[in-house]
């Protein structure tokens, strides 16, 4: 029973870990488009994610 829950743990730490990750991308995403420009950024995703589609 203990072993289960020390994975859990461990699982439960690599999940808080990478939303941690994931929350400083989105952060800093937001960052560069007040830097750039919402729509200027938006523009550059759409086009990345079609050209990605067509690959």
């Amino acid at each position: 029973m203990s072993d289960d829950v020390e994975f859990y743990k461990g699982k439960i730490k690599d999940m808080s870990d990478r939303t941690e990750l994931l929350q400083e991308k989105a952060d800093d995403l937001e960052r560069v488009k007040r830097y750039a420009g919402a729509e200027q950024i938006d523009t550059i995703i759409r086009k990345e994610k079609e050209q990605e589609r067509t690959e």
